[in-house]
């Protein structure tokens, strides 16, 4: 969008040169800005390399993504920059800037970098279509490998051509320069020979013979009237290409022999910067460009620039030869940094020295940007090319690590530049915070766990363990050596990583024994931090709750009369759902998330059941309180919960046979002697089997409260897990019979939603759709070990089909 970026141009044109960048070895070409002027990109027609330069810092950044030949920046709304690089091959690579100032292929949710193939010869020119939100990409190649095409590439999907009857082909085979001026390409073949289209259009338009004006056409830049100006080398001029009639008028002549030509359009204070064996500012007034120059200056190479574009805040680029970018500017130019010492600590004085071209004010800031926004330091006077020295002692503001120290310059003639520095802050890590919470004990084992510092040159802890009581006063650096009889290697490193929480076992240790631990953080650098404070722990022998039951597990080996009829009960209720074809009933419970059609819902329906209830399936969840106090030890008394479903046939909606599976699942620790809790995980799981006959006070159609009770047998597999010490689990499992009794009541939903309530047993048979309440108690303690006894509170969704 070079209208946009030429409106944020600072108004005062250049009056120097600075040729301080070097990229490579051969012509830099193709260069492009990025609309608020922090990013300049371009490529070396010698190298093949691509590059980009951080006007924060004037640092360059090559891209290794192929042999470059063209390049463009588009800015995102995430305050990111796409960089797209255009390749010999005809392949279109994207990158991206980061907020951090980072540099990397772009990648797809794959992780895979994105490469747009044209499918074409190499690449000649890529150029931000703003109003299409395209890409326009130049490429000699298709059905005539010898025409150039114009290719779009779609700026959100990364497809090329991805628009009906592209890639268009142009009427000519070379190329010399492109831009877009508003939404039409011009295209400049070399010589006088210009192509135009209108993006989005499939009919390109060219000049070849039209003009009367001949010229021999270099470089252009998007000129005020929708055309182009053009630095025309061998008529020694600047022409203006007009694409309302496809010609050529002189704009400057009598000059030696152009080669770029820029242009910056800030409302009132327009000019032209024209290289031409000497860089040239010609000033505009009123759309008219004077005839003489109003600024000129050399510099080394100057009639081998190619390009020139302008940025903002003051600053234009050429490219010139042997790999020089070259900076253009009226402002002071800040440079020649020497930062010292190399790594700083707290209330330490950082001394930074600098130049500055122009006599000039200047104040120092600490991050931020190069528009002075950061933390304000100190501030002074310099003379032209004399070193000044500055000072600033390191604080709370200053951030562990690089530090940005922006030198923010303003000339006599109010004129702003700047520069950055890297100043470094090593501190040593602050001390790890441990605390008694910070020891787990286990069977033979102590585990440590702490908060992890955020430091971000961290590197790694040091874990000190002894069995003799010491303080962290005693070691100002290091700490004691492991003094115990048991196989530990101590002091040993915790590798880190700035933030994370750290948790590491600590073992072989003897149980009953009384073991001091401290912990250091210690830097990429070396550094050392303060030890923590000195915690203590006493590894111990460890319970679950099958421990403390004196649960041996195992299923049980006899079958009492009772039993034989809960197995010949589920038995009956399994044959009869796998008859009723309507069992699958349940599994429209998925449709009572649809919303009824507009039809459905204006249909009445005569109030009352259309056809019989022959079956039910219920899903419950609620809380469960035992009796057995060794589970309540290890899990809790409260806060345990219980999922139940149960589904089996329904005799005239007084009765129901049921059968039903239920899950149970809590996670704890395991115990001492005393019961208090260990570091060492344990989980206890149920699978209870229930079957069970219910009476329901169910007498008539749509009735809205259903009482109901219910006894039955349970059948509970059981397993406890728990850590090993050894980084596994070991497991102990059982099953246990019992039986229970319950009482609840089912609240009719259809109420609620007839028209619903009467398209969904139209569509699935279901009858009656309830809210589900059940109180039970069970009693499951018919041997040794755990007791499964208790009472829950489930509250479900109860459907009759």
């Amino acid at each position: 969008m070079w209208w946009l970026a030429l409106a944020l141009a600072l108004a005062n044109p250049p009056d120097r040169s600075i040729d301080v960048l070097e990229i490579a070895n051969g012509v830099i070409k193709g260069l492009v800005v990025t609309d608020d002027g922090s990013l300049v990109g371009g490529f070396d027609n010698g190298a093949k390399q691509a590059f980009v330069v951080n006007v924060e810092d004037w640092s360059i950044h090559t891209i290794d993504a192929c042999d470059a030949t063209a390049i463009e920046l588009i800015p995102t709304d995430s305050d990111t920059v796409e960089v797209y690089i255009g390749c010999e091959s005809g392949k279109v690579h994207v990158w991206e800037w980061g907020e951090d100032e980072s540099l990397a292929a772009l990648r797809d949710a794959d992780d895979e970098k994105i490469v747009v193939d044209l499918e074409q010869g190499e690449v000649k020119a890529l150029i931000w279509d703003y109003y299409g939100e395209q890409l326009a990409a130049l490429a000699f190649g298709g059905s005539n490998k010898n025409k150039l095409n114009v290719n779009v590439v779609d700026l959100y999907n990364f497809a090329a051509n991805d628009i009906t009857d592209y890639p268009v082909q142009l009427y000519m085979d070379s190329y010399e320069d492109a831009v877009i001026n508003g939404s039409t390409l011009l295209v400049s073949h070399g010589g006088d020979d210009m192509s135009t289209l209108v993006m989005g259009n499939t009919t390109p338009a060219m000049n070849t013979g039209i003009s009367p004006l001949r010229a021999d056409v270099t470089q252009m830049t998007a000129s005020p009237n929708g055309g182009a100006y053009c630095a025309d080398e061998d008529a020694g001029r600047i022409v203006e290409f007009l694409t309302t009639s496809m010609t050529f008028v002189a704009t400057l002549s009598d000059l030696n022999g152009p080669t770029a030509v820029g242009l910056s359009t800030v409302k009132d204070d327009e000019w032209m910067l024209v290289a031409d064996n000497q860089v040239e500012v010609y000033e505009i007034n009123s759309g008219v460009i004077s005839a003489t120059p109003s600024e000129a200056f050399s510099t080394t190479g100057t009639q081998d620039i190619k390009d020139i574009v302008i940025g903002s805040d003051g600053y234009s680029f050429g490219g010139g030869g042997q790999g020089t970018l070259f900076v253009f500017t009226a402002n002071p130019w800040v440079d020649d940094f020497e930062v010292s010492p190399e790594d700083a600590g707290d209330g330490e004085a950082v001394t930074i020295g600098f130049t500055i071209d122009e006599d000039s004010d200047w104040k120092m800031y600490l991050g931020g940007t190069h528009l002075g926004d950061g933390t304000y330091l100190t501030s002074g006077e310099a003379t032209a090319g004399e070193e000044v020295i500055a000072s600033a002692e390191v604080d709370d503001s200053w951030a562990e690590g690089n530090n940005s120290i922006y030198v923010v310059a303003t000339d006599r003639d109010g004129n702003q530049g700047h520069g950055r520095a890297t100043a470094t802050v090593d501190n040593p890590p602050p001390a790890p915070s441990l605390t008694s919470d910070s020891v787990g004990f286990a069977n033979e084992a102590l585990d440590l766990s702490f908060d992890g510092i955020s430091d971000a040159d961290l590197k790694h802890y040091k874990v000190y363990v002894t069995v003799s009581e010491f303080k962290a006063s005693d070691y100002e650096t290091g700490g004691p050596k492991f003094d115990g009889a048991d196989d530990l290697s101590a002091p040993f490193k915790v590798e880190a990583e700035p933030g994370d929480s750290v948790s590491v076992r600590i073992e072989p240790l003897t149980n009953d024994v009384t073991y001091y631990i401290a912990v250091r953080a210690f830097d990429d650098g070396g550094l050392e931090g303060p030890m923590s404070d000195v915690v203590t722990g006493m590894p111990r022998p460890t319970m679950t709750a099958a421990d403390l039951a004196g649960e041996e597990g195992g299923l049980p080996c006899s079958t009492t009369p009772l039993r034989v009829s809960w197995l010949a009960l589920l038995s009956a209720g399994l044959l009869f759902l796998r008859r009723r074809k309507s069992v699958l009933g349940p599994l429209a419970l998925l449709f009572l998330l649809v919303p009824a059609s507009a039809d459905a819902a204006k249909k009445e329906k005569k109030w009352g059941d259309s056809t019989k209830s022959w079956g039910d399936f219920e899903i419950r969840y609620g809380g469960i309180t035992l009796k057995d106090d060794n589970i309540n030890t290890v899990y809790g008394e409260t806060g345990n919960q219980i999922l139940q479903m149960e589904f089996g046939p329904q005799i005239f909606r007084l009765v129901e046979l049921d059968v039903g599976l239920g899950f149970f699942q809590e996670l704890a620790f395991t115990v001492d002697e005393a019961g208090a809790a260990s570091s060492e995980r344990t989980m206890m799981t149920w699978y209870p089997i229930t079957a069970d006959a219910t009476l329901r006070l169910h007498f008539w159609d749509e009735q809205p409260i259903v009482p109901f009770a219910r006894y039955g047998l349970d059948y509970v597999f059981w397993n406890e897990k728990w850590d090993n010490g050894s980084g596994g689990k070991d497991k102990i499992f059982g099953a246990k019979w019992g039986t229970h009794f319950a009482f609840g009541g089912n609240l009719l939903l259809d109420i609620f939603a007839r028209g619903r309530a009467s398209l969904l047993e139209a569509q699935t048979g279901i009858n009656d759709t309830f809210i589900t309440v059940e109180w039970r108690r069970q009693k499951i303690d018919n041997d040794t070990g755990f007791v499964f006894s208790g009472d829950s509170i489930t509250v479900g969704l109860k459907l009759d089909f």
